[in-house]
């Protein structure tokens, strides 16, 4: 369904922290999220800034125990699980396709970054993605 599997640094592991609507800062709830796109507006890998170029198609999307959405022309998809803050990363599978467009440079460091995320935090629209020399921020 979502295409072959990338490798991209090696093996990609994605984890993904899911939060819902609301106000005020809360732990990630799985049933808040179903359904909601969150666009990728800012982060930091390894100390590198990760800011997506105007009009770039880098999204996550929650729906039910699976998770995915949009790397410019592509799309990616995994399994996660998540119990308040804390998540747990599953293997990531993008499609190939072949865009005839420049890939955004932020592409490749966002996929790097799901890869080692283990904590996420939503505080109304938005939501912070973190980990170990990550940090994702997205919006709705």
């Amino acid at each position: 369904m979502w295409g072959r599997t990338a490798r991209a640094k090696g093996l990609l592991v994605v984890g993904l922290a899911l939060a819902g609507c609301g106000a005020g800062t809360a732990s990630p709830s799985t049933s808040d999220l179903d359904e909601v796109t969150w666009h990728l507006r800012s982060g930091v890998v390894d100390g590198v800034a990760v800011n997506p170029l105007d009009g770039s198609r880098l999204s996550l999307r929650v729906d039910g125990d699976a998770a995915g959405g949009e790397v410019g022309c592509n799309q990616f998809g995994m399994s996660w699980d998540g119990e308040g803050s804390q998540i747990s990363v599953g293997e990531i599978a993008v499609s190939l396709i072949a865009c005839g467009q420049e890939a955004d440079p932020a592409e490749l460091p966002f996929l790097e970054g799901l890869s080692r995320v283990s904590e996420g935090v939503r505080d109304g629209a938005r939501l912070t993605l973190s980990g170990p020399d990550v940090e994702l921020v997205f919006t709705r």
